[in-house]
């Protein structure tokens, strides 16, 4: 608790320095502090280390005991077309898959034609296992983006973010585990 402590007074000191700075300057002042606690996110929740799965390499790993249901890691996720991550006709032919290593590491289902590639802060880590204590949900700043079909078209793509959740309390140094689905084990054992 003593580095909470040090944070919350961290963040309080730079944020009246920064709110004195701002306000001298002619600028809007800093969002209060507990604004950061009501709707900030923590990045330090994760750190990689080898994984206790054989052969996975790298895994992701709690730095502190999270009860469940705690938001873990925000993970924002940029929408991709399918069709783009398949691999060019010239090029078929030396491939032995049809589709880009990227989709390994998308979110989406087979019959959708927009995937969904997470680039938070070490989620790419987190290995499949079918008894997972992680899952992803919807953030409430995307909700408004979920009722319509993306448009590559558009000038700019929604911002989209998901968050990491735990869905069972995890202990400190304890492996995150996601299921990725039955569909992505199986074509694991095929390849």
């Amino acid at each position: 608790h003593v580095a909470a402590e040090e944070l919350v007074m961290e963040v309080s000191v730079r944020s009246s320095v920064e709110t004195s700075k701002t306000r001298s300057e002619g600028g809007s002042p800093a969002p209060p502090l507990e604004d950061l606690f009501a709707n900030g996110y923590c990045l330090d929740n994760i750190r990689p280390r080898k994984s206790r799965i054989k052969e996975a390499g790298r895994g992701a790993f709690a730095t502190r005991k999270m009860s469940a249901g705690t938001v873990i890691a925000p993970v924002p996720v940029l929408p991709i077309p399918s069709a783009s991550l398949e691999v060019p006709a010239g090029n078929r032919k030396k491939a032995t898959n049809q589709q880009q290593l990227l989709r390994n590491y998308c979110l989406g289902n087979a019959n959708s034609t927009t995937l969904l590639y997470p680039y938070g802060p070490m989620v790419n880590l987190i290995n499949h296992y079918t008894q997972p204590n992680v899952a992803f949900q919807w953030s409430k700043l995307s909700q408004k983006y979920l009722s319509k079909p993306i448009s590559f078209d558009a000038e700019e793509l929604p911002f989209l973010l998901m968050e990491l959740v735990a869905i069972q309390d995890i202990n400190e140094d304890e492996e995150l585990y996601l299921d990725y689905g039955r569909a992505w084990e199986e074509a694991w054992y095929q390849h």
